[in-house]
């Protein structure tokens, strides 16, 4: 409050901010009460160093909104909606028994939406950023308790000597037990051929799970790697 409760304060103030109350003993417990908690919490979501990190974090723009949105250019009056990573949220984790949207494998389970993105890369570009980016979000989310990592996706990089620092975290998160679910790909491939090869999918890392897609015959897909 604008003043201390040992001033003499026009009535209009003293009702506006309920002077009187604050000098009740009880009031002035649940004050300090409040304020331990929210400052409690606080500390605790902001520890890791990413501040606010409520449901996830975009490493794109490093702040707590991961959007699920592409930016091309960087460009914010251009947004593209991504809804790949909203759909396998809820194909994961969306409750049941609900009346509302779809049904997920798991309905009790907690899960964090971290945004690698393509910002500031137009199409058909190279990506040179997204493996330094997938490598803090596979880091952040082993720190953060993730046992399954999910990514439907790939970086455009076929050296590995440019990709130490994202097989470097993909050992991390071995090493600490989490598993990392990956999909094969789309484009008709054997992954087996070094030519055809793309990663982190050819990692090899024993926490490392390819999803590739079968037909109704429970065959692969003409189209899945």
């Amino acid at each position: 409050i604008p003043f201390q409760l040992d001033e003499d304060v026009k009535e209009e103030t003293r009702l506006k901010y309920r002077y009187i109350d604050l000098r009740r003993d009880v009031m002035q417990k649940r004050l300090r009460q409040r304020h331990a908690i929210t400052r409690s919490m606080r500390e605790y979501l902001d520890g890791n160093g990413f501040i606010d990190d409520v449901i996830g974090w975009d490493f794109a723009f490093d702040d707590p909104d991961p959007d699920a949105y592409i930016f091309e250019g960087m460009d914010r009056n251009r947004i593209q909606p991504n809804w790949h990573s909203i759909s396998a949220l809820g194909i994961v984790g969306a409750k049941g028994n609900n009346g509302i949207g779809v049904a997920g494998v798991n309905w009790d389970v907690s899960m964090m939406l971290l945004k690698i993105g393509a910002q500031g890369v137009a199409r058909g570009d190279v990506d040179r950023g997204r493996p330094h980016r997938a490598a803090r979000a596979v880091r952040y989310a082993v720190d953060n308790g993730a046992r399954i990592i999910n990514w439907s996706g790939f970086v455009d990089q076929k050296e590995l000597s440019e990709l130490v620092e994202l097989r470097s975290a993909f050992e991390y998160a071995e090493q600490r037990g989490a598993l990392i679910v990956l999909s094969a790909g789309n484009s008709a491939d054997d992954l087996d051929i070094p030519e055809k090869a793309f990663y982190p999918q050819m990692f090899p890392n024993a926490n490392i799970v390819l999803v590739a897609e079968t037909d109704l015959a429970a065959k692969l897909a003409l189209h899945s790697n």
